[in-house]
């Protein structure tokens, strides 16, 4: 259930408060970040900016066991442990859809959880800064814009979708994990009840990165498709991209294309990071990982096709590609699962592109993911159903 406008605004000031009080004297303690990865190195670049100092990363990779980032160690959660934390706060700098924050709070670190919070808990105190190392923001976006959560909540066409669409709410509001209670839809792209899965003849994949959702969908029993697009502008993921979907080109009629998605159809900056967090740039800032490569548009490559599945997920471009999509929306012969994760305020701009075509489409939303990673928003046609 989506609450009143007032009682978000009073729940989300007090939200703010306590989260003040909470962190307060950030500069006197020693500052863990638990995760080196993408997140942990922007949350490192983010927290210099305020003057903290970082005393260590903390992996159990053992491949980063000792490793240094910008000269700070990274170390064991064994060699942490060990150590005197009573001046300590551990923040933890893990966003992924197998991760949960709760249990890493509540669980491993049962006897410090007090001490213990998420990266995005500071992002809400200091979005002017953290907001640019990161993909969250402080919810100021979503409260300012309530008639419209209210208005995609009421079109939302099942209870399921209604209750992980307010959990998500929550979460991006008051910075509430815990508000997670649904339990994750394992059936990403292709959830059951929401479309008949026997019509379903074509999938276009775009940022495919090395084929992890085209085998789990070829493998799937359930569906009998014809045709497979996997589209990969990273170079590096897309050697391996090609080597994954090899096999399975004597059984369906799969392409691979090296290209960005856009809807100008002209070459783009792109990062070759060999990594899910590889993106358009808008510049190649002297940087050798920085390439031009050919972009296409989804009207283009759907062109006299239809009964198709257009799976987005491009790390915060979704709205570009959508653009790129306009005549086939019209059409209304394709689902699209768009992901709204990235940027946390995307939820509310999709919809704009299907409103006028809002009787031929079923509007549903799914969690795919822990901590509301891979979260999806579904636009069915009604033939699909």
């Amino acid at each position: 259930m989506i609450i009143s406008l007032n009682r978000v605004k009073y729940e989300y000031k007090k939200n703010k408060i306590k989260s003040r009080t909470l962190l307060s004297g950030l500069e006197n303690k020693d500052i863990y970040l638990f995760g080196a990865g993408f997140l942990g190195v922007n949350a490192y670049k983010g927290l210099k900016k305020l003057n903290l100092k970082i005393k260590n990363f903390v992996d159990d990779s053992k491949r980063l066991q000792n490793l240094m980032i910008e000269n700070v160690k990274i170390i064991s959660k064994k060699t942490l442990l060990s150590r005197d934390l009573s001046n300590s706060l551990i923040i933890i700098t893990i966003w992924h859809p197998n991760h949960k924050y709760m249990w890493t709070k509540k669980k491993l670190f049962k006897k410090h959880n007090k001490i213990v919070f998420h990266y995005y808990d500071l992002v809400r105190i200091f979005p002017k800064i953290l907001t640019k190392f990161s993909m969250f923001n402080d919810g100021q976006d979503i409260i300012k814009n309530w008639d419209r959560v209210k208005y995609l909540y009421k079109i939302l066409n099942d209870k399921k979708s209604k209750l992980y669409f307010s959990e998500y709410i929550n979460w991006i509001v008051f910075g509430d994990f815990d508000a997670q209670k649904t339990r994750i839809d394992k059936n990403q792209y292709i959830p059951n009840g929401i479309f008949n899965h026997n019509k379903l003849k074509n999938v276009v994949d775009v940022g495919a990165f090395q084929g992890d959702t085209f085998i789990r969908l070829v493998r799937n029993k359930k569906l009998n498709l014809e045709k497979y697009i996997a589209i990969e502008p990273d170079k590096l993921n897309f050697k391996k991209l090609e080597k994954n979907i090899k096999p399975y080109k004597k059984i369906l009629d799969v392409k691979s294309m090296n290209k960005a998605v856009t809807n100008s159809n002209k070459p783009v900056y792109f990062a070759n990071t060999g990594k899910e967090s590889s993106s358009i740039r808008k510049s190649k800032r002297n940087n050798k990982q920085i390439s031009k490569i050919n972009s296409i548009s989804i009207d283009d490559i759907l062109k006299n096709t239809q009964n198709s599945l257009v799976a987005i997920d491009v790390e915060g471009h979704e709205q570009e590609v959508l653009s790129s999509s306009r005549n086939i929306i019209s059409k209304a012969n394709t689902i699209f699962a768009i992901s709204i994760y990235h940027n946390q305020t995307d939820v509310l701009k999709f919809y704009d592109l299907f409103d006028k075509y809002k009787e031929k489409y079923n509007v549903y939303f799914r969690v795919h993911g822990h901590d509301f990673v891979d979260s999806i928003l579904y636009f069915v046609p009604n033939y699909m159903k």
